[in-house]
């Protein structure tokens, strides 16, 4: 499974635009589970070499850059952070967003090879010098579209069957 995900960048030098496949996840408030069983007890975490496959291929098939790992914050949403949760995150994660982790543990527990790519589609809540507005957020994801609809076009084909 290749997932896509519209994140916040809780750094400066991963501005609008950035592409990452992330390497680890934080998501200290979410256990998502098929059992209710011991069989609920997972080791969590991206498929190595699929998310390695992911990035060779994104970088010999596309002019765009590709962040090669970093750590995704998975909080709660449908709301956007605070400042207060933004500043923590950083210490820890490099992007955040709401629902990739909890897809790659059920994803683990189904047996599936998972990863994501992650497009910043904005700097996250108080990183910026004024405050993160849904206008801005609209703003960074119509600026990706095209690029990141482009960029897919030329790798899903190669990744096709890999998986």
């Amino acid at each position: 499974m290749l997932a896509l995900a519209s994140v916040g960048s809780l750094r400066l030098d991963w501005p609008v635009g950035t592409v990452s496949a992330p390497d680890d996840f934080l998501a200290l408030q979410i256990s998502p589970t098929y059992h209710d069983d011991a069989k609920g007890h997972s080791v969590p975490g991206f498929d190595a070499g699929w998310r390695r496959t992911i990035v060779d291929t994104w970088r010999a098939n596309t002019a765009t850059p590709i962040q090669d790992g970093g750590v995704y914050a998975h909080c709660n949403g449908p709301r956007f952070e605070t400042p207060a949760e933004v500043r923590m995150l950083a210490t820890f994660a490099d992007l955040v967003g709401m629902t990739l982790a909890g897809e790659c543990v059920l994803a683990r527990e189904a047996g599936l090879r998972y990863a994501g790519l992650c497009v910043v589609d904005n700097l996250a809540n108080g990183l910026d010098d004024a405050p993160l507005t849904e206008a801005a957020f609209r703003s960074g994801v119509e600026a990706n579209q095209g690029r990141l609809r482009a960029d897919l076009a030329a790798v899903v084909p190669h990744l096709a069957g890999q998986g």
